[in-house]
């Protein structure tokens, strides 16, 4: 398990900006709160095969690691 209250996000592979993780689904308020502090980006209900898991400030979208995305979300939503 990922420690929640360490979470580094990872860089964006074609630019270096920090990444953002990428929550798909219906987002609680809490959810919403945290994509309006910019902490998470909220993607929609259906994840496509190819649906980022990342993204940057400059819209470049990557897939990664699915026990940290769910940990940056865990982390983002907490502090949001």
């Amino acid at each position: 398990m990922v420690d929640t209250s360490r979470i580094e996000p990872p860089a964006c592979p074609r630019c270096g900006q920090t990444g953002r993780p990428v929550l798909i689904g219906l987002p609680d308020p809490e959810a919403f709160r945290a994509a309006e502090q910019g902490l998470l980006v909220l993607g929609g209900c259906v994840e496509e095969e190819d649906s980022p898991h990342w993204v940057c400030g400059a819209g470049h979208g990557w897939r990664g690691s699915d026990e940290l995305l769910w940990a940056a979300i865990s982390a983002a939503v907490d502090a949001g």
